[in-house]
């Protein structure tokens, strides 16, 4: 008995729609994980730029510093004097005091990064939905079938 090996004579051909398919594919999904560019946070929201969360952040401050100075400005306000007190009354606490106001100041800083994280969260993942799909899917297309047409051209011209 004797093994002879079987050569397969068909050309490989790549199928056209499968892979316009697949790339189409790829650049639905590229559409959804490029980074974000400052043209597109612009087209988004006009006239404003990447520091939209910092801005909205800064505002809230600057407004809630300027509520607790236009009540500690109220001499008939009962909280008047306690908010101009306050510093020394901390300079002069007790350390286990000095450390829960610490933490406490720390923990607020925590909320606002986490509330900035989840802001420009939202804010990526609006701008990525707004995105035109036919500008990353039929380039995808086009450039799948295109390259598998080359593809085979190439094992055509090679037999």
């Amino acid at each position: 008995m004797q093994v002879c090996v079987i050569k397969n004579t068909e050309p490989k051909r790549a199928s056209l729609p499968l892979t316009g398919a697949f790339c189409g594919l790829v650049g639905y999904t590229l559409k959804h994980n490029l980074p974000i560019e400052m043209d597109e946070v612009d087209a988004f929201y006009p006239n404003k730029s990447a520091t939209l969360v910092d801005r909205n952040i800064k505002v809230v401050k600057q407004e809630c510093l300027e509520n607790i100075a236009a009540i500690a400005r109220k001499e008939k306000h009962p909280a008047a004097d306690n908010l101009r007190n306050i510093k020394n009354e901390i300079k002069n606490a007790a350390p286990e005091v000095k450390t829960a106001i610490a933490h406490y100041a720390g923990q607020i800083a925590e909320r606002v990064k986490a509330a900035k994280v989840v802001s420009s969260t939202v804010l990526d993942a609006a701008i990525k939905a707004n995105r035109s799909t036919s500008l990353y899917v039929i380039p995808g297309i086009v450039l799948g079938v295109a390259g598998a047409f080359v593809y085979n051209v190439v094992g055509a011209i090679k037999e």
